[in-house]
């Protein structure tokens, strides 16, 4: 044997090798038959994406964010896999987009990729057939008798009844059903539920769905069926770009520190609201987000005096210093004789006791409040005593105030509402914790974290405006004369 044939022999060993583990999984098959340069070892959810795919039984949506490769293993993946392992389960495939193009194109796509990779369609039974293939449909017949067809569509088209021969759909495939500008018609949003409910849901009386997507408002068709999901007959899933404990859900493609600086990024822009929605699958309707970017007002720090204002300090400590834990907050907010709020300060992060202590310390000695008020609960009541031991020993002296944390907070946070639509709360231009108040704010109630307008509402317990002094500018004196 030579060289030449034993290397051949080892290449078309490993490509076999690579075919057996292709075909129980989307994500082998896109790993090993569909590699490119930027790859990256794949996420959990792609993994559980594929099952739910090949061996799935019910009704499936998914709210996926943007960038976590929805389109190369859900569309690109799975039509291939079905075209290249013919089973009786998927051979007939309906992929639905938001425009009959989008899926058109798709299926182009898909057909060209197919019939320009010979390994893919060589059967060693004989030829196979093609006896159609175009933007609406590929069809392929197999030596041993197998078919699979694909077909195209676009939402609202003339889905309902949809057959091949006597057969229905075995899978049907929703991609991104909507775009962001059908979410601005409140009209468009009604006629695509009602399309959806009418023609699709009961598609999946007969045939699987698995509809993937982004948040793009209450109102759109992937958000309503993830509220609603007995109703709709679906199992659903969001899949975030961050979980609940604030890791990253695909690590070997986005790290923590990526993430959060590009969420800080869109915030100095003043477009956290674009990287929720697109990153975090957090949006709402305008009328229903509580705090809005149009609240927010900016003073100019140079020029502020607060010289008529009183000053008061909120302390929220957090019980951990892990990553996945609330923030540990400070915040300074000085109140004018009108009733305005400026926050003047603020300070978060994740830091021992003594650290926190120290900003604390800090803070105090360089806005001098009048009180510091500190949650009273457990370790955070604590605090308060660790700080008047402290006192002597750095020579610094203040009035600590116990802040009531009965109740929840977001009920807390809902009392801060009324102000910031009255424009009466303002934040120093520049400061670069005002992103992350901001994008706190504008997800309400639903982000990861709200430890800092937390902090903000706790200054409600504690903050008195100082009394409006009078004018005596009309008010005649006495004239000087000698005191008897």
């Amino acid at each position: 044997m030579t060289v030449q044939q034993s290397s051949k022999d080892k290449e078309a060993s490993l490509l076999a090798a690579r075919f057996v583990a292709a075909k129980k999984s989307l994500v082998a098959f896109r790993t090993y038959l569909l590699p490119a340069k930027n790859d990256c070892a794949p996420a959990p959810m792609h993994h559980r994406w594929s099952d739910i795919i090949l061996t799935g039984t019910k009704n499936f949506a998914v709210e996926a964010a943007r960038d976590t490769a929805k389109t190369q293993i859900v569309l690109r993946a799975n039509l291939l896999h079905a075209l290249v392992f013919p089973t009786e389960k998927r051979s007939y495939i309906a992929i639905i987009r938001a425009t009959k193009d989008l899926a058109a194109n798709l299926l182009i796509n898909i057909s060209r990729e197919y019939l320009s990779r010979p390994e893919f369609y060589t059967q060693p039974e004989g030829k196979i057939e093609v006896v159609a293939n175009s933007g609406d449909a590929l069809e392929v017949h197999y030596p041993n008798g197998r078919r699979v067809r694909i077909e195209s569509y676009g939402k609202g088209g003339a889905i309902r009844g949809i057959v091949w021969g006597a057969k229905r759909p075995d899978l049907v495939v929703c991609d991104d059903l909507q775009s962001l500008s059908d979410s601005q018609s409140e009209a468009l949003l009604e006629s695509d539920w009602n399309w959806f409910l009418s023609d699709i849901k009961f598609l999946g009386a007969e045939c699987r769905i698995f509809m993937i997507g982004n948040n793009l408002g209450e109102k759109c068709i992937i958000e309503r069926v993830l509220r609603n999901p007995e109703l709709c007959g679906f199992e659903v899933e969001r899949c975030p770009i961050l979980d609940e404990e604030g890791n990253s859900t695909w690590p070997s493609r986005f790290s923590v520190k990526k993430i959060m600086q590009e969420k800080e990024d869109y915030a100095r822009l003043g477009k956290a609201d674009i990287w929720y929605r697109e990153k975090l699958c957090q949006c709402r309707s305008p009328d229903s987000q509580l705090f809005k970017p149009e609240y927010f007002r900016y003073y100019n720090p140079a020029t502020l005096s607060t010289n008529r204002m009183t000053v008061f300090m909120a302390v929220d400590p957090a019980a951990s210093k892990k990553s996945s834990a609330d923030y540990s907050v400070n915040i300074v907010v000085g109140l004018n004789e009108e009733g305005h709020w400026f926050v003047l300060d603020c300070w978060y992060g994740r830091k021992s006791p003594t650290e926190h202590m120290d900003e604390i310390f800090r803070m105090v000695s360089k806005w001098n409040p009048i009180t510091v008020g500190i949650e009273k609960v457990a370790y955070q009541a604590a605090l308060g005593d660790f700080l008047k031991k402290e006192m002597p020993r750095r020579n610094i002296f203040f009035t600590v105030t116990d802040l009531a944390a009965a109740g929840k907070k977001e009920i807390r946070i809902e009392t801060l509402q009324p102000r910031f639509a009255a424009g009466s709360v303002w934040f120093p231009q520049g400061a670069a914790w005002v992103p992350e108040m901001e994008s706190q704010l504008l997800a309400f109630p639903t982000g990861i974290h709200d430890d800092l307008p937390d902090a903000l509402a706790y200054i409600e317990q504690i903050a008195l405006p100082p009394p409006k002094r009078r004018r005596y500018s009309n008010i005649k004196m006495p004239k000087a004369g000698r005191i008897h």
